[in-house]
């Protein structure tokens, strides 16, 4: 399937406002772990906010959001202050996101 101009165009649209979303909703190591498609894409860690199965606050106040993803989780924290992104975490096991809870006091 050939790929048309206005393909071309809406993917390089996309991408632009995924930057832009990333330079207003990240910190700089969120930005950094959003670009990298290995950890998280912007899309998949909004899905992760919109329809988190879990949320909780870490002891530091940040919003933490799980989504299950068949039997593994994405995991999305936030500052509640700037709204900004800190981290984010995919597919993780049971067991690393009970270590994580428990590092980091969620509740």
């Amino acid at each position: 399937m050939a790929t048309g101009a206005a393909d071309v165009a809406l993917t390089k649209g996309l991408v632009l406002i995924g930057e832009a979303a990333l330079e207003s909703t990240a910190t700089v190591h969120g930005a950094g772990r959003l670009r990298d498609a290995a950890r998280m894409g912007f899309f998949r860690s909004l899905a992760t906010r919109i329809f988190a199965t879990a949320k909780y606050t870490q002891a530091d106040g940040a919003e933490v959001f799980v989504r299950n993803v068949a039997g593994k989780f994405d995991v999305v924290i936030r500052n509640p202050t700037t709204g900004k992104i800190i981290t984010v975490f995919k597919n993780l096991s049971q067991k690393s996101l009970d270590k994580l809870a428990r590092n980091y006091g969620w509740h």
